[in-house]
């Protein structure tokens, strides 16, 4: 009978622990799926206020549960989807671009973006002869403080620009160097002097027509719209060049 009444309370340990995990667990799926739902509201804003062709879910109010939450369908094809993209004539160089602003913009601008953006998680739109991208999944996102947010900022200019000790000053402002480390040695050779000044001439002088990725999708975000164009800077422009004066 005691060996019986141990084994009962050991049970019930059991049940008990296991209830405890299971209600744990649904908790922070709850939460997990109102934050991504939050996600989704707060960069949909970001971009319409940016005035950037974007299609961002919008979550539906009152269906954001503990299991699931709705979003406003939107209707499309994977942005890796060749066949698709040539039956609609998408213009793949300008949606790419339309695509580096995006994120552009969530990154140096806005300091809020999609952490994981590969391409599941893109989608092509076409309305009235015009390709615009889908966003998708946002319970993946980062927020960035304004240090950091400048620090990229700092770094993608300087990049495209080809400056050197730009990008090391940036790498450094975002804790990338120390006094032992190569970023920290050199460093101490980018003080303002005629040499600095010749040595990015001299990698200027070396690119090539075909300038690198990183350097055209920079560039080419800043008044490229794709199918449509804007006489206005965009917001990407406005915030990567205007970090060069900035105060941390």
């Amino acid at each position: 009978a005691a060996a019986a009444a141990d084994v009962a309370r050991e049970v019930a340990k059991t049940e008990e622990a296991r209830k405890h995990r299971d209600d744990a667990f649904k908790a922070a799926f709850k939460a997990a799926l109102a934050h991504e739902a939050a996600n989704l509201r707060e960069v949909r804003r970001n971009l319409r206020r940016a005035a950037i062709d974007v299609v961002v879910p919008r979550p539906v109010r009152g269906m954001v549960g503990r299991r699931a939450f709705a979003m406003a369908y939107c209707d499309g094809f994977k942005v890796t989807d060749e066949e698709a993209l040539a039956m609609h004539a998408v213009d793949r160089e300008a949606l790419m671009i339309r695509i580096v602003q995006i994120y552009a913009q969530q990154l140096f601008v806005d300091g809020f973006f999609n952490a994981d953006p590969h391409a599941g998680n893109l989608m092509v739109q076409v309305r009235g002869g015009v390709a615009e991208p889908v966003l998708l999944d946002f319970g993946m996102t980062v927020r960035l403080s304004e240090r950091q947010r400048l620090g990229y900022a700092r770094l993608a200019l300087s990049a495209q620009q080809m400056d050197l000790c730009g990008i090391i000053a940036a790498v450094g402002s975002l804790g990338g160097s120390d006094g032992g480390s190569a970023v920290g040695s050199a460093a101490d050779s980018c003080a303002p002097s005629s040499g600095a000044a010749s040595g990015a001439s001299m990698m200027a002088s070396r690119r090539s027509p075909r300038s690198s990725s990183a350097a055209a999708g920079a560039g080419a975000c800043a008044g490229v719209s794709g199918s449509k164009s804007s006489s206005k800077s965009s917001p990407y422009e406005a915030g990567v060049a205007g970090v060069a004066g900035a105060d941390d």
